[in-house]
């Protein structure tokens, strides 16, 4: 049987660094799914290969081309060699695929975010209500069911431990709810310059980062991913959106991106960045 030669689209810049200081020799896959493959490298990082056609970049993935019917549960196990990843399926050649990095983001805010807010909310309750989303969360503030999750810059680092030990590893799905929405908060908070937030990031990660063994292999690798300022291409998208000009099409297609990831992990990561930003009133006061 001759292994199949797959294109390799993409490769993420956090992806291009550990693979380049990778030993040649066998890797382990950590997990199969059928649109992504997890390989483990040897400093222990994940190494998501990932349909082209299912999602956009991530830092530290191959986002390979394949036709529509591939499944990655099929692998056997991967060898890393000579710049190639190859196991007895398939083989994929990284050597001149491009690496992706995020766009370089203006320095001061063009939109209103109020207004970018506001359309975030519509098109969330929209989308739980046409998707039929389960999340055991309160995805928005005037729900009437789910649990909220309290957070806020002006809480004390014990206030936000007790936040954290509620909501790290909480919920249901391969990513649990809580971790996803701490993930799009996150990724909030990135846009915005300011002590208070620099000071409030700074408290999430000691709070975050020590309870990181509370969740699964998979969800704390993008956890710790954001706490370190990295997130994927359909969430830097959307927080692009938040630095120019209000453009309605663009800011729903970038919202539609990110929530239709997983059953309930895109909403949660949204309601997570709507969370974010409505957080910037304490800016204000």
């Amino acid at each position: 049987m001759h292994p199949v030669s797959l294109r390799a689209l993409s490769i993420g810049y956090l992806a291009a660094q550990r693979l380049t200081a990778t030993p040649d020799g066998m890797l382990q896959i950590h997990s199969a799914f059928r649109h992504t493959l997890n390989v483990q490298l040897k400093d222990g990082h994940l190494l998501p290969l990932i349909c082209a056609h299912s999602s956009l970049n991530h830092p530290d993935a191959v986002r390979v081309a394949v036709a529509q019917r591939w499944d990655w549960r099929n692998a056997s196990e991967v060898q890393w060699a000579q710049h190639r990843l190859r196991c007895r399926e398939w083989y994929i050649e990284l050597t001149a695929a491009p690496v992706w990095m995020p766009s370089q983001r203006p320095d001061s805010p063009l939109c209103s975010q109020e207004q970018m807010q506001s359309f975030l909310e519509e098109q969330l309750a929209l989308w739980c209500e046409q998707q039929r989303v389960d999340s055991v969360l309160r995805l928005l503030p005037n729900d009437a069911l789910g649990i909220p999750v309290d957070i806020s810059p002006d809480h004390t680092e014990m206030q936000l431990a007790e936040m954290a030990d509620r909501t790290i590893g909480f919920g249901g799905g391969l990513t649990p709810d809580g971790d996803d929405y701490l993930l799009g908060y996150l990724a909030a908070l990135k846009t915005i310059q300011h002590p208070l937030i620099a000071k409030h990031q700074q408290q999430l990660v000691s709070v975050i980062a020590p309870r990181l063994t509370r969740t699964n292999d998979i969800s704390r690798h993008y956890l710790q991913r954001a706490l370190d300022g990295h997130f994927s291409q359909a969430l830097c998208q959307l927080m692009d959106q938040l630095l120019r000009p209000f453009c309605a099409e663009t800011l729903r297609k970038n919202a539609m991106t990110v929530m239709a990831f997983g059953a309930a992990s895109g909403a949660d990561c949204m309601a997570g960045f709507l969370h974010g930003l409505r957080n910037q009133r304490f800016l204000r006061l």
